[in-house]
């Protein structure tokens, strides 16, 4: 790949990350895509969909308007993490949980959101995530007074998916909820 175009598919790959519902592959006048409707955006694009990195979704139509949401693929992460620091993709990765925790408490949902369910959204988004990694992220967050961790409150043998609980000083945490 040209240098221009190698640049436009890692910045691409970088915001697809965390978008588990996907994104537009192209920009449109309204939404912001993964790629500008520019000629360069366009070749680059496609260039990104021959070698693998993203992966058809769905297609949406608006109006005379097609539009392709895609999402990265395990081909694209690893391209991607050739060229990037890990670091950066983890603090994306963990803007995405903060996301999906506001989504959570903004829907109809009067629960905080169990561990198992945030650490399933964020593998969707970056499929390697280690629990460890996860859990990593879970105590940055709440340093950085982005998210609220919540006591599991009852007896430990009835904790589904104890794997995925945190022990947090004396308490295991198993809900998180963001402090927005």
């Amino acid at each position: 790949m040209a240098d221009n175009s190698n640049q436009l598919v890692l910045q691409a790959l970088h915001r697809a990350v965390g978008e588990d519902g996907g994104v537009p592959l192209i920009s449109g006048k309204s939404s912001l895509g993964l790629f500008a409707s520019s000629a360069a955006g366009k070749k680059a694009a496609q260039q990104c969909k021959d070698h693998g990195f993203v992966q058809k979704l769905r297609t949406e139509t608006k109006g005379r308007h097609k539009r392709e949401i895609c999402a990265i693929t395990d081909k694209g992460l690893a391209f991607l993490l050739e060229h990037v620091r890990p670091q950066d993709i983890f603090e994306s990765l963990m803007r995405a949980l903060v996301k999906h925790l506001e989504c959570w408490r903004a829907g109809d949902i009067l629960d905080d959101c169990p561990l198992p369910e945030l650490y399933r959204r964020a593998r969707q988004a970056c499929p390697t995530l280690t629990i460890g990694q996860f859990h990593d992220g879970l105590r940055a967050l709440q340093e950085l007074e982005q998210i609220y961790l919540h006591p599991w409150t009852g007896p430990l043998y009835d904790i589904p998916e104890p794997v995925l609980a945190l022990l947090v000083g004396h308490e295991i945490a198993y809900y998180a909820s963001t402090r927005r």
